[in-house]
C-alpha cells in the first residue's frame, strides 16, 4: 500500500527556541489524512449535519471565549427565532448567530490552494 503524504505549510509557529517534534508533525499528518478518509466515506447530508451541528458547537465556544457563553439549547432556539426574554440573553443568542452566519460565509468563500509545497487560503 502507497504511504500518503502531504505538504502543507505548519500551522504551529515554530523557531530555534520552540521546535517541533518530527515524530508530532507525523502524527498530526496522520490525523489530517485519516480525516480526509472517513469524510471521503461520507454521504453528503451526513456531512452537511455534521457541519451544522458543528457550527453550533463553534457559536458557543466563541461565546464562552468572548463572553459567558450562549447554552447550545439556547442557540438553538436562537435559530427557530425562539428568543430570550432576558435582553442580556437575547443578546448572547444573537452573538452566536452572528457566529454562525459568519462561519457559513468563510465556508462558500474560502478556496484552498496549493502552490508548490505550500497551501495556502485566498479569501
Amino acid at each position: 500500500m502507497k504511504k500518503l503524504r502531504m505538504y502543507t505549510t505548519s500551522t504551529i509557529p515554530q523557531s530555534e527556541h520552540f521546535p517541533l517534534k518530527q515524530e508530532i508533525l507525523n502524527k498530526a499528518e496522520q490525523i489530517i489524512i485519516e480525516s480526509a478518509k472517513l469524510t471521503g466515506n461520507l454521504n453528503i447530508h451526513i456531512i452537511n449535519a455534521i457541519k451544522e451541528n458543528l457550527r453550533t458547537i463553534n457559536s458557543y465556544y466563541s461565546n464562552k471565549i468572548e463572553s459567558e457563553g450562549t447554552h447550545p439549547i439556547d442557540i438553538e432556539r436562537a435559530m427557530k427565532n425562539q428568543f430570550s426574554q432576558d435582553d442580556k440573553k437575547k443578546s448572547m443568542q444573537q452573538l452566536s448567530l452572528v457566529h454562525i452566519e459568519a462561519q457559513k460565509y468563510l465556508e462558500t468563500t474560502i478556496v484552498i490552494g496549493v502552490c508548490g509545497l505550500y497551501q495556502f487560503i485566498i479569501i
